[in-house]
């Protein structure tokens, strides 16, 4: 049997992106899966998505911080703990995996191996353009499992993969929150703009123009709002002003599990934002009008960073912003193309679900390297 370990240590964001890799490998004999957590809600939601996939065959085994950690711990508004303390305690029984599979660049664990085993591998989450995503930590994996061209160019080009270590999968997330139809928050015909900001605070849109956005929305009610904020953005800072809440056109959710499973994107006719990769799933579930909030004043045309933006206007001051809206549905015909485009170059799209693919390519991997203990 070879062992496969799946850490899901992170926030429901990041499991959505590999969730389905697990499950499908779970269905194929000879492989014995493990799916690391330290939350009971994690656990929770991989259960509740894994209904869909009633051949897997998997286990569920908790990981804990040391007992100082979780005394520490105590009192501290987190999602879950601390990654590298979760790692650092339980390394050992990590390493006695042929194959471990992450969503982000643990490099806290890369390097600790002795044998050449475990194989480290990246199933990488969103297909955003943020430097973070292409940085040199990402050369310590054995292999890489990504969403399509575009990100693979970019990769081979930084050297990060090679033509055999990068595997194009395509986007698992899809294989979940495609199944689902829209649902709707209101109950008028009103255009529904979906606000997702990001939670890094040089990169947001939040802090500097975020409240006002609001409360332009409760001022002018032709259209209504979805405040979807990036899971983080409000681990420390508790809430919105009430009235907020009150106002009958805006739907607000800070925390819930549903700001990662395209709830909210999938019924805005328009996405309002600034450097989250949530506004791809946006338009990789239909092509649809987009805002884009220079909010730190960048220098954004011609950097790969900012790609996203070329797919909708860019606000630079927030006075335009109403001009903009009020435009963005009759306008969208000059960006539809565009979106077409970064869409295909985004993701790999096939007949075969992206967990599928992505499980296949472990089993290649795996059996390439005749991974058996």
């Amino acid at each position: 049997m070879k062992k496969v370990g799946f850490l899901f240590l992170n926030t429901i964001a990041h499991a959505m992106h590999m969730a389905t890799i697990a499950f499908q490998l779970a269905t194929k004999s000879g492989y014995l899966v493990t799916l690391y957590v330290s939350t009971e809600e994690l656990k929770d939601e991989l259960e509740k998505l894994s209904t869909s996939f009633p051949d897997s065959q998997f286990s569920v085994e908790f990981l804990y911080p040391s007992r100082l950690q979780r005394l520490l711990r105590l009192g501290k508004n987190r999602h879950h703990p601390r990654v590298r303390y979760v790692i650092k305690n339980n390394l050992q029984t990590l390493l006695q995996q042929d194959t471990l599979v992450t969503t982000d660049k643990y490099n806290h664990m890369l390097g600790s191996r002795k044998t050449g085993y475990p194989l480290y591998i990246a199933a990488d989450h969103g297909a955003g353009d943020r430097a973070c995503g292409f940085e040199d930590r990402y050369k310590n994996y054995d292999y890489i499992l990504i969403s399509g061209k575009a990100k693979m160019d970019r990769m081979l080009e930084k050297n990060l993969v090679t033509p055999e270590k990068g595997r194009m999968i395509g986007y698992p997330k899809f294989d979940i929150t495609f199944q689902s139809e829209p649902e709707s928050f209101f109950n008028n015909d009103n255009p529904v703009v979906v606000y997702n900001p990001h939670c890094k605070y040089n990169e947001t849109s939040w802090h500097r123009w975020g409240r006002k956005i609001i409360e332009y929305f409760i001022k002018d009610q032709r259209f209504n709002l979805i405040f979807a904020p990036h899971v983080l953005l409000f681990q420390k800072n508790k809430d919105v002003p009430l009235e907020y809440y009150r106002a009958k056109n805006i739907k607000i959710d800070l925390h819930s599990e549903r700001l990662s499973d395209m709830s909210y994107t999938k019924p805005a006719d328009i996405y309002l934002g600034d450097v989250s990769s949530q506004v791809y799933e946006f338009i990789g579930y239909k092509s649809r009008p987009c805002i884009f909030l220079n909010t730190h004043k960048r220098n954004w045309k011609n950097n790969e960073n900012f790609r996203m933006w070329k797919m909708g206007d860019v606000v630079n001051d927030l006075s335009a912003l109403e001009t903009i809206l009020m435009s963005a549905l009759k306008n969208f015909n000059q960006y539809e193309p565009v979106q077409n485009i970064l869409r295909e170059e985004t993701f790999s799209l096939t007949s075969e679900p992206a967990g599928e693919r992505g499980a296949r390519a472990i089993v290649e991997i795996l059996e390439s390297h005749q991974a058996y203990k």
